[in-house]
């Protein structure tokens, strides 16, 4: 894995792409008929927290969970409109 990873970043510029790309994803919660944001139905908050922690991993954001060995996969994820 590591040398994929230092090929990848030694690519050319003109090689790699800066595009990002938006990924609208759908959440589907089942519960037990609770109001939003108690027990088993959780809020959209805690949703977003998720999606937001998710593009942490894939940006590879420095000073986040996600900064780690691997590379910036240029994918973001937001909740589908």
């Amino acid at each position: 894995m590591e040398q994929m990873i230092q090929a990848a970043n030694a690519l050319p510029g003109e090689e790699r792409s800066d595009a990002l790309y938006t990924l609208p994803v759908v959440v589907h919660v089942i519960h037990l008929g609770e109001p939003e944001g108690t027990g088993t139905n959780i809020s959209t908050a805690q949703i977003q927290s998720a999606i937001n922690a998710l593009n942490q991993d894939f940006r590879r954001m420095p000073g986040t969970n996600g900064f780690g060995n691997g590379v910036d996969v240029g994918v973001e994820f937001c909740l589908a409109q």
